[in-house]
């Protein structure tokens, strides 16, 4: 996109001068234009300008929970056109999103919610969004992609476009420009994912990376021939577990579809985590927090607004065995879920509930069978793609640097550590209660 250029404050990274931060559009540089014809302030919820192609671009900044389910048309159209070229999961759908607004902000209201959801349309067409929340904590103003804790992959989403970086560098900015954001800290981006290039690009630095592991079923033709991946004595020794299962009931793979059925699953499933987890001396703060249960009875219950979910157990007269809580997108099927009853372990019921969960994937025509992250040694028994998925951050201040080199970068990790163990879960328990 070819602009008539404007001068920009470069001695202050801090400073917003015009319509960028300096710092931001020396960086973005090849991507972002300068606006000849700027119609409102940098910092302004919308802005709009027209290219050299005669074309009006405009930046607006949703803030309201009613924006947000305005936005269903636009952001579907969004959804399908990336899911045209590519499986996508159902984490960047907006049925996902409006369940999670229902749970994670239903209390907030403006001028308190915390959305900031950016979009750029041309001429009227949504082009790309970034789906931001702004929050505030200790001083800091910190821009994040919806979703936590429920969401396994965040991204931003564009349409397959020869300009798509340029747009999705253009929303980044303006929401930068507009909140006056410290930091962007985003988390579990996929290294394929748009928005990952560009946050990349504008000096983010990586926190951390896991790897996802996923299974290209468009390329098994015969789901026989896909099991050969595995060695003789693998499949003799499951051979074995199954007929020693068999020895103690009836053995069944069945999906439950959404209502309440499903609901009592799910919950099943979660309560079957928590004790494995407890098993293991470990906890997990996202399963502590009880949104977190609420929003998965919504989205195995409902009907109306459907978020792809798939509940699947494997039973021993009607005893479950192993359930699984799956969620599908385009194309695309996500295990987000999965656990096994201890009281089958020796029947080996976990790779037992894997062959059958992907064979029937395999049936159903999903192309991409997500193991997500992180990478283990269970999953790569099954699946040999591997994607990174990394937590990024940006600092956009002076403020921000600090924060991401003190905090981000050394204290968070440490306090994460602690948190996940069952000793610091109940020492920070106790500190939060004081």
């Amino acid at each position: 996109m070819a602009t008539t250029a404007t001068r920009v404050n470069t001695q202050d990274p801090a400073i917003t001068t015009g319509t960028t931060t300096a710092w931001l559009k020396k960086r973005l540089g090849r991507l972002l234009p300068q606006p000849p014809h700027l119609v409102g302030a940098p910092r302004d919820a919308s802005l709009s300008f027209r290219d050299e192609r005669g074309r009006t671009i405009t930046l607006a900044i949703v803030r309201s929970r009613d924006a947000f389910d305005a936005l269903e048309r636009s952001w579907n159209e969004l959804y399908e056109a990336m899911g045209a070229h590519t499986p996508q999961p159902v984490f960047q759908s907006f049925n996902w999103h409006w369940h999670w607004c229902n749970h994670f902000i239903s209390a907030a209201t403006a001028p308190a919610c915390p959305l900031r959801i950016v979009t750029v349309s041309v001429d009227g067409r949504t082009m790309a969004l970034w789906p931001f929340v702004l929050t505030r904590a200790h001083g800091i103003k910190q821009l994040s992609l919806m979703g936590a804790p429920v969401s396994q992959y965040t991204d931003a989403l564009a349409r397959p476009d020869p300009e798509q970086q340029t747009w999705l560098a253009l929303g980044l900015e303006h929401v930068i420009n507009h909140t006056r954001a410290d930091v962007v800290h985003v988390r579990k981006v996929r290294g394929d994912a748009v928005g990952h290039a560009v946050i990349a690009e504008a000096g983010a630095s990586v926190l951390e990376r896991q790897q996802a592991v996923s299974i290209d079923l468009a390329a098994v033709d015969e789901f026989e021939t896909y099991l050969q991946r595995h060695s003789k004595r693998q499949r003799r020794n499951r051979r074995r577990q199954r007929r020693r299962l068999d020895e103690r009931g009836t053995i069944a793979f069945t999906r439950v579809e959404p209502g309440d059925g499903a609901k009592a699953m799910v919950a099943q499933a979660i309560a079957m985590k928590r004790d494995w987890l407890q098993a293991k001396g470990l906890i997990s703060p996202a399963l502590a927090d009880p949104r977190f249960d609420a929003f998965f009875a919504d989205v195995a219950s409902v009907i109306d607004r459907p978020t792809g979910t798939r509940a699947f157990a494997l039973t021993c007269d009607d005893e479950i065995a192993a359930v699984e809580i799956a969620f599908d997108g385009i194309a695309h099927r996500a295990m987000h879920v999965i656990v096994y009853n201890p009281a089958y372990e020796r029947c080996g019921v976990g790779a037992l509930h894997m062959r059958e969960s992907i064979e029937r994937s395999h049936e159903e025509g999903i192309a991409t069978f997500d193991l997500l992250a992180p990478q283990a040694r269970y999953k790569s028994e099954w699946g040999d793609d591997l994607t990174n998925v990394d937590d990024l951050a940006l600092a956009c201040t002076r403020k921000g640097r600090l924060y991401l080199a003190v905090y981000l970068k050394r204290l968070r990790g440490w306090a994460k550590a602690l948190a996940h163990s069952s000793a610091g879960g109940a020492l920070l328990k106790r500190l939060g209660a004081r």
